[in-house]
């Protein structure tokens, strides 16, 4: 019994995640644009400290701006999400690779249902090109993990004493 509830907690940080990402779901379209605007101000305005921007041009490139910001909230979220599940999943299976692959699957399904969810929002669209940025974000949090995680041929060091360690190139 202990064990299961400690497993529970490790999935606590990852369910948390899922609802936030479900109550920025589910704000109306209005809302949502104006925060995306809002990251979009500031990225300009930090632009601004460094290069001189014609304030005519300024709110021409907040909303030129608003549309990547937005992808990249959704590639960044899926892969917070990934990283959240994969290490209790890792827990159960002990297997990083399946781990990974189950962590993104869940993932893909739970990006699935969310846009299913956005359809019912005011002024929000279920989109299936969402699904595939939040899938390309989940997908490239997985690559990192796989290539950090996984043991891969590594070379080996080079021993005075051991002939096996020594390379071709000098063994001539």
């Amino acid at each position: 019994m202990i064990k299961l509830c400690k497993l529970m907690l490790r999935f606590l940080p990852a369910l948390a995640w899922m609802l936030m990402i479900f109550l920025f779901s589910a704000k109306p379209a209005p809302e949502s644009t104006a925060e995306s605007v809002g990251v979009s101000e500031i990225l300009i305005s930090a632009v601004e400290r460094f290069v001189d921007i014609d304030p005519a041009w300024h709110a021409e490139l907040v909303l030129k701006l608003e549309p990547y910001v937005r992808k990249a909230a959704h590639m960044t979220e899926y892969a917070v999400l990934f990283l959240l599940l994969t290490g209790p999943v890792k827990a159960l299976s002990g297997n990083p690779g399946r781990s990974a692959a189950f962590a993104a699957a869940a993932c893909i399904f739970y990006a699935a249902g969310d846009e299913l969810h956005q359809r019912f929002v005011p002024g929000r669209a279920g989109k299936l090109t969402d699904v595939c940025i939040d899938a390309a974000g989940v997908l490239i949090a997985a690559f990192l993990y796989l290539l950090l995680t996984l043991p891969g041929k590594r070379p080996k060091k080079k021993e005075a004493g051991n002939p096996e360690a020594v390379s071709k190139d000098t063994a001539s």
